[in-house]
């Protein structure tokens, strides 16, 4: 949650130039995610065949297009990543986690939205007359309100 909160504090309008400057680095949410939660799912629930295979393509990748591409890319911690293998390699944990960051990070809403429709419910029931309009955020968040089975399987969100 410390992340989150950090994410909704520094990335205003002006975090990208603030990250090119070096203002409030150590700060820096996209860094920390990397570091805290992508690394910690990439060790606890990718599996170790899973892992050898991102491995493989890395080797794969630099032996096919180590003479032939060039890489330039600046990771999430501000370093330089120049090497076919890296590259593949962080593509490969990128896509590994990227399911599980997915089904974490919608459990949450889930959570938040279990409680902002439940309290909802509870003002409609106060609504005396109705004299307030409450919205029925049942309507409005319910794609949320789903199981497991059903974030895992959803591959967009627009």
């Amino acid at each position: 949650m410390n992340i989150l909160h950090d994410f909704a504090e520094s990335s205003g309008r002006y975090h990208n130039i603030n990250v090119i400057v070096n203002k409030n680095s150590d700060k820096d949410c996209i860094k920390r995610w990397k570091e805290e939660v992508d690394a910690e799912l990439y060790q606890k629930r990718v599996s170790q065949r899973k892992k050898q295979k991102i491995e493989k393509n890395a080797e794969i990748a630099e032996k096919y297009l180590g003479n032939f591409a060039v890489v330039h890319y600046i990771l999430e911690e501000g370093d330089a990543l120049k090497e076919i293998r890296a590259a593949s390699r962080e593509t490969g944990i990128w896509e590994a986690v990227a399911p599980y960051r997915q089904l974490y990070m919608l459990q949450i809403v889930r959570f938040f939205v279990e409680i902002l429709i439940n309290l909802s419910y509870k003002a409609m029931e106060f609504n005396c007359g109705g004299q307030w309009e409450i919205p029925y955020f049942s309507e409005i968040f319910g794609i949320f309100y789903n199981s497991d089975a059903y974030f895992r399987g959803r591959k967009t969100w627009d």
